[in-house]
């Protein structure tokens, strides 16, 4: 299969790779539907390099697809399903994990950036790491998952209230995902910049 990959400082090359095959019981195969390039993948690529990335790796972290292939244990879906991809990956056994937040896990990883992601046909993912979502959104549109995951959670940290006022600085895709997340929490004055 064709893969968009981090071949070295500043270049993104165009590789032929294996399909991959799942590592453990409770990985999921996906058929990768969209992916998108994140303001990430630009600061990856950039030379100085702005953002760490492991060299060899299928870049693309914001991505979604349909579930062609699931291990034995796993539950949570199922053949044909339509998924979004949680880049994030965690232990689960650490102590950050064990106590609730595997936000602080000590062995954390990220696909697309230090592991393979989702710039290529197929990708092996956790199957904690999924999500199924509705056949009915485009998959252009379940692409951006990931990236109102952040609006949203950023939202909820600055506790946005209705009649508050917002400048969101940077007009690129994030920049109007947030903008849009901010304008649906009831903010009367939005300035983009």
């Amino acid at each position: 299969m064709l893969a968009g990959v981090f071949e070295k400082t500043g270049s993104v090359a165009l590789q032929e790779k294996e399909m991959p095959t799942l590592k453990s019981d409770l990985d999921v195969k996906i058929k990768v539907l969209a992916a998108s390039i994140c303001g990430t993948d630009v600061h990856i690529l950039s030379d100085p390099p702005g953002h760490p990335a492991t060299t060899g790796i299928i870049q693309g972290h914001e991505y979604m697809g349909e579930v062609v292939e699931i291990g034995k244990n796993v539950k949570s879906v199922n053949i044909g399903d339509r998924v979004i991809v949680d880049p994030t990956t965690t232990c689960g056994s650490c102590y950050f994990c064990e106590i609730g937040k595997p936000n602080m896990c000590e062995h954390s990883s990220a696909l697309g950036i230090f592991l393979d992601g989702g710039w290529t046909s197929y990708s092996v993912v956790p199957s904690k790491n999924v999500f199924k979502i509705s056949k009915e959104v485009a998959p252009e549109i379940a692409v951006l998952a990931e990236p109102l995951s952040c609006v949203i959670h950023g939202s909820e940290r600055v506790n946005v209230q209705p009649g508050d006022s917002v400048v969101i600085v940077g007009g690129g895709s994030n920049g109007a995902v947030v903008y849009t997340g901010i304008k649906s929490c009831g903010c009367s004055k939005n300035h983009l910049c």
